[in-house]
């Protein structure tokens, strides 16, 4: 039996592999920025290698990794468009008003705002009333004038109130003129709690 734990970090990849309870092995490869899961085959097929054993008698396999969060602290990432419901535009800076000061009224965001700046951000008109009847249907006209000026960005995000507008923006942002990449919301946490969708919205971003 073999346990499998991984570290992805932002220079190197940490492989630790645990052999019957009672030996370990060791592996340090480089990570693979372009593609972290080339890393990790790499350093998962040395250590295998090194206990003299196959894929198949992996029977746990753990991971973590300091990518995610060197990217916040370090503020990189790709850039990011975000395709919403107007009005809603401000959202990421104001986030759940958990502040680090609470009283400071001039405290910089501290939601992954940089990822998606205020600029990358359009409202598109779709409204929902509070039972979920459509007030105003989603304008994709104004949908695709806003494609536009996130098109050149690496990874375009949805967020709406309505399920099929988000569907329908994704499908826009999708076409071979906008972004590489279109999320939505929804897809990074499918959770169904109460506020659940501004919720995700950072979530989707980042």
């Amino acid at each position: 039996m073999l346990d499998i734990a991984i570290d992805i970090g932002g220079t190197f990849t940490d492989v630790v592999c645990l052999y019957d309870q009672q030996r370990l092995f060791l592996a340090k490869v480089p990570t693979t920025p372009y593609d972290l899961v080339h890393g990790v085959q790499q350093g998962v097929a040395r250590v295998l290698q090194l206990a003299g054993q196959p894929a198949t008698a992996v029977e746990r396999f753990v991971h973590s990794t300091t990518v995610a969060t060197n990217a916040i602290l370090e503020q990189q990432g790709a850039v990011t468009g975000v395709l919403m419901t107007a009005g809603f535009e401000d959202v990421l800076e104001i986030g759940r008003q958990k502040r680090s000061k609470m009283s400071d009224l001039f405290v910089d965001p501290e939601t992954p705002a940089f990822l998606a700046p205020r600029r990358h951000r359009v409202g598109i008109r779709e409204r929902l009333d509070a039972e979920g009847s459509i007030l105003q249907p989603l304008d994709e006209q104004q949908c695709g004038a806003g494609r536009g000026r996130v098109s050149w960005c690496a990874s375009a995000g949805v967020w709406a109130q309505s399920p099929d507008s988000r569907g329908r923006i994704c499908q826009l942002a999708q076409c071979a003129q906008c972004a590489a990449t279109a999320s939505t919301a929804r897809s990074a946490d499918s959770s169904q709690q109460s506020g659940g969708g501004l919720q995700r919205y950072p979530q989707s971003i980042f």
